[in-house]
């Protein structure tokens, strides 16, 4: 019965969902071919010192941190999702060709600080999408359909990285531009396939409003002349507080 039920899931799930999965899915591949290399290549290959490693993971972290926050908020506040969503993938793409024309830290700096911030820029936003098509009884489901895509794609990543770099003689900056082909295969599909859905205009259902409710100096709601109107089994009755 329940594999019945799995399997009826399965088949319902909304094609954006499918598309940002394989989105995910691309973009993991590309990402993390690229970040076991990184300090390898700073350290092996532009003999960059320890601490300066240290600094570039930490700038790179917290600016996919704080660009959570700030571009989640933005997209509320805009109301659109897709542009922050292609935007985000975008430049995480991009940062992968940064890195292999990077001569000297700075420039790995700011590859890495590109990458993070289109990671901030995106996330939010598309957890939005991905809940635009979900119902009352398949959230969990859609998330975790969407996860398993990342993480196939977080599994992926290293193993063809390992392969590239043995049969290409440990050319770090080929592994870096190869990276960029994933990533913009999932910028294509996002742009091409992914239709975020319009949002409807919502309309109050309140009553309307009898003006501003008065106060007591304590918070408390204020009686004139100490007396409360009560609607109570149909009666009308008066009480008098003391």
């Amino acid at each position: 019965m329940a594999d019945v039920k799995l399997k009826q899931s399965v088949n319902k799930v909304p094609k954006n969902v499918i598309v940002l999965g394989l989105v995910s899915f691309f973009n993991d591949i590309a990402s993390e071919m690229v970040y076991p290399i990184v300090p390898i290549f700073l350290s092996s290959v532009l003999k960059v010192s320890t601490p300066i490693i240290g600094i570039i993971e930490g700038i790179a972290e917290a600016t996919a941190s704080i660009g959570k926050f700030i571009f989640g908020y933005l997209s509320d506040k805009i109301g659109s999702r897709k542009p922050f969503v292609s935007s985000g993938y975008g430049l995480s793409s991009i940062s992968k060709i940064f890195l292999g024309l990077a001569q000297t830290w700075p420039l790995v700096l700011f590859a890495r600080f590109i990458d993070r911030l289109g990671k901030g820029i995106r996330t939010g936003a598309r957890d939005s999408l991905l809940l635009q098509n979900t119902t009352k009884k398949n959230k969990g489901f859609i998330f975790g359909y969407h996860r398993a895509f990342d993480s196939a794609g977080a599994v992926l990543g290293p193993i063809i990285g390992l392969i590239l770099i043995y049969f290409f003689k440990e050319n770090l900056r080929f592994v870096f531009y190869f990276a960029a082909i994933p990533g913009l295969i999932g910028v294509l599909l996002l742009i091409f396939f992914v239709k975020e859905k319009t949002r409807s205009p919502v309309y109050s259902t309140a009553s309307p409003q009898r003006g501003p409710r008065r106060l007591s100096q304590n918070g408390s709601p204020r009686f004139d002349n100490n007396f409360s109107l009560i609607w109570k089994n149909k009666k009308l009755s008066l009480f008098f507080i003391a």
